[in-house]
């Protein structure tokens, strides 16, 4: 095992060849997209059993150097052997995908479901007020469908500008994650917050069941969006978990040495430093890193503890 900040590099290129070495010690199979533009590549593997049903995914959408620091974690990951900790029916998948040039995967397009449209009117009958209305229902049903179509331009053009696009987020989803129970997915990034500083954000809505679980696993968790949206949690991939229990979670590393510098802070972002080269910060995200890990694995335990009793009583006597 290696020092932790080691894991961590600054060049896409290496930060591939290490993790691409140490999957070849662990003897790993690994699944490979390209990019479109920039060289670089997407790699995905598998780490336990290959029928276990319960996933922790490590997937980050953060582009630009930020993207760094989970591959950094991907390769701590594998290096320091956390796969020991795995029981036979839990599973981890690592995405390993770096574009410092640029963001990596697309944000979620705008995803309106669509709405009947109004009634059609005869040009000479009276305007009674079934037909102010049907107008109005008409001009309403115009303006969605503009919105649709400007909604949709947007999502093309920043799919356009990503290193990966959607249709290979679902490469990966039918590749390792279509047959799972439950998944977690992680996303380590970096954010606002005081040196090394995890913050982990909770973005299900409060009324979800992921909600409550992440805020079980993770009391410290903070409720709310993203601080970057254009940038999925997760590479996108729990949109392709509809139909299946998960729980989604990023985990934000602050860069300021101390977090009274956020008071200082300009609306231009002035200070922010989106992947710190100092050794002492790289281990502590790792030290942090390693335990939400590990609480995650014993996540993916509890979820399938609690679906034993279940199984008992629906069993056959």
């Amino acid at each position: 095992m290696a020092e932790p900040a080691t894991y961590f590099c600054d060049d896409a290129a290496e930060a591939r060849d290490r993790f691409l070495d140490l999957c070849t010690r662990t003897g790993l199979t690994v699944g490979s997209i390209p990019s479109r533009s920039t060289g670089f590549s997407c790699d995905f593997t598998r780490l336990g059993a290959p029928s276990a049903t319960h996933l922790l995914v490590l997937a980050s959408g953060a582009g630009g150097v930020a993207g760094f620091v989970h591959a950094g974690l991907c390769s701590a990951l594998l290096g320091e052997q956390l796969q020991r900790h795995l029981g036979r029916n839990v599973a981890i998948v690592l995405v390993h995908a770096v574009n410092p040039k640029g963001p990596a995967w697309p944000a979620p397009g705008a995803n309106r479901a669509d709405l009947p449209n109004a009634d059609d009117a005869d040009d000479g009958a009276v305007w009674s007020d079934a037909l102010l209305n049907a107008a109005d229902a008409r001009f309403r049903a115009h303006i969605r469908a503009r919105d649709q179509s400007e909604a949709k331009e947007e999502a093309e053009a920043a799919n356009s500008q990503t290193a990966w696009t959607a249709d290979n987020a679902a490469v990966i989803a039918r590749d390792q994650l279509q047959d799972a129970r439950f998944a977690l997915l992680l996303d380590f990034r970096t954010g606002l917050g005081g040196w090394a500083d995890p913050t982990i954000l909770n973005t299900a809505p409060p009324s979800d069941a992921a909600h409550a679980r992440a805020r079980r696993w993770y009391p410290s968790a903070v409720s709310g969006p993203l601080h970057t949206p254009g940038a999925p949690q997760g590479a996108g991939l729990a949109a392709f978990l509809s139909e299946t229990q998960h729980v989604a979670a990023t985990v934000e590393f602050g860069t300021f040495r101390q977090a009274a510098a956020l008071g200082r802070l300009t609306s231009s972002g002035a200070g922010f430093d989106p992947y710190p080269k100092s050794r002492d910060w790289r281990t502590r995200v790792w030290n942090h890193s390693e335990r939400i890990i590990l609480q995650a694995i014993s996540a993916c335990e509890e979820m399938i503890a609690a679906e034993r009793p279940a199984r008992k009583s629906s069993a056959p006597s």
